[in-house]
């Protein structure tokens, strides 16, 4: 992940890549970070409804470009997206969708989990790591048989109230499995140890 950090690095390789003025798209990355923050949410969230998906959408944007916390331009911005997610995270026992819904909760979850891996792999900070761990169970219980992942259910939790999870029948979907994919593989990548068993899950 070193690699995107280098602003010459990144100009070079897309030379490489046939671009032929690398600085413009470099400027397009600019202004489009720059119309995120503008948008983002007095809560750090984005978005209006799926802010799960489009929080981690846009913190992906910002960390693909090598801005962190402490990024002069961008810094407060990417700080407020993470707490965003963690709250989320603490308030829903791991969960990182808002909207109950079998499609978009799935989205949304491994979306959101795959920006806070990233955020986690790249700043270390030790708050996010917890939300994290739970945030990679959900996934990883939610695995069917076939190594894939379905669309959320609903299903009875304490207190008579209802609680959306990945479901456990047919066929697995590409897409929805494609996320969790990213997610777990983020993870993977920071180095952390998940200790998934000792994890208490309603």
């Amino acid at each position: 992940m070193s690699g995107r950090c280098d602003k010459v690095g990144r100009v070079a390789r897309l030379a490489r890549g046939g671009v032929r003025n690398p600085e413009r798209v470099e400027n397009a990355v600019t202004k489009a970070l720059n119309w995120l923050n503008q948008d983002q949410n007095a809560d750090g969230s984005w978005g209006n409804n799926s802010k799960g998906a489009m929080t981690g959408f846009a913190l992906l944007c910002y960390l693909g470009h090598c801005d962190l916390t402490d990024s002069p331009e961008y810094g407060e911005a990417v700080a407020k997206g993470i707490k965003y997610l963690v709250e989320l995270g603490d308030e829903k026992d791991g969960w990182l969708y808002v909207t109950n819904h079998k499609h978009g909760s799935a989205y949304a979850h491994g979306i959101a989990s795959y920006a806070l891996a990233e955020a986690y792999g790249m700043t270390e900070k030790a708050f996010i790591l917890p939300v994290l761990q739970k945030a990679i169970r959900r996934i990883i219980v939610g695995q069917q048989d076939d190594g894939g992942w379905v669309y959320m259910v609903e299903r009875p939790g304490p207190d008579n109230l209802r609680l959306v999870d990945f479901g456990n029948k047919g066929a697995s979907d590409t897409s929805v499995s494609g996320w969790q994919f990213q997610a777990l593989k983020a993870a993977y990548n920071t180095g952390a140890i998940f200790r998934i068993l000792s994890l208490h899950l309603n």
